[in-house]
């Protein structure tokens, strides 16, 4: 399908800088040291969604006890959600919320879907904690490449984008020795607090980054103004 969309399009030509665009040297992200750190929490999240593949059905599974069809409900249950609010949802918030805040709320959302479990094993509250989860998704992960794009500006965009995503690769090796070392030696319970601690160290490491992120790195001086 993309081949036959694109076969015949002409090449956009990028359109030209501005001035200012062109005064900012490209910055690599590794010298970046908020970026960084707001990198570091990304992956913190990363860590903690990406149990969705991992932790959770296993779970669902050994802890809760359901069949292979009720576990793909929950689990579609998440497309659901996301494919029928996300758009919506983003759409209404982007321009009434700073992101940083969005990013925040969505960093602890997940924290909380993983202590609900806690309330006891029954089908409602695995939904509950699906729900919460998705709505996490929805409100967190839209907004940092949000931030990651506004720090970058054009001429890093590319390397800093690359370095936000390499943050969620090691987040995807990382987080099975995690989780799974946790389950099998103190259970699901204990799991769950950890991921809630992740979180919350999450969500302040974005606060506490938050102003730094607002400004740009390198950012060209104005010249002075003479009368």
């Amino acid at each position: 399908m993309f081949y036959w969309f694109f076969k015949d399009r002409q090449v956009r030509e990028p359109q030209h800088k501005s001035a200012v665009d062109k005064q900012v040297p490209k910055q690599s992200p590794i010298r970046d040291l908020h970026f960084m750190f707001f990198v570091v929490c990304c992956g913190m999240f990363g860590m903690l969604f990406l149990q969705i593949f991992q932790i959770l059905p296993l779970f669902y599974r050994q802890g809760a006890g359901l069949s292979e069809s009720e576990i793909g409900l929950i689990l579609g249950f998440n497309g659901l959600i996301v494919f029928g609010i996300e758009m919506i949802l983003v759409y209404s918030i982007e321009n009434r919320f700073p992101i940083h805040r969005l990013i925040i709320s969505g960093t602890l959302l997940c924290g909380l879907s993983f202590i609900v479990l806690l309330l006891g094993i029954n089908i409602w509250v695995l939904y509950l904690g699906m729900f919460l989860l998705s709505i996490s998704e929805i409100l967190a992960m839209p907004f940092m490449v949000t931030q990651v794009v506004n720090r970058a500006g054009p001429q890093s965009r590319g390397s800093y984008l690359g370095m936000y995503t390499m943050s969620w690769s090691l987040a995807f090796i990382i987080s099975p020795f995690i989780t799974t070392y946790l389950v099998g030696n103190y259970g699901f319970d204990a799991l769950w607090y950890f991921d809630a601690a992740v979180s919350i160290v999450a969500a302040t490491g974005f606060l506490l980054i938050s102003e730094k992120m607002k400004q740009k790195p390198n950012a060209p001086v104005p010249a002075p103004e003479f009368s």
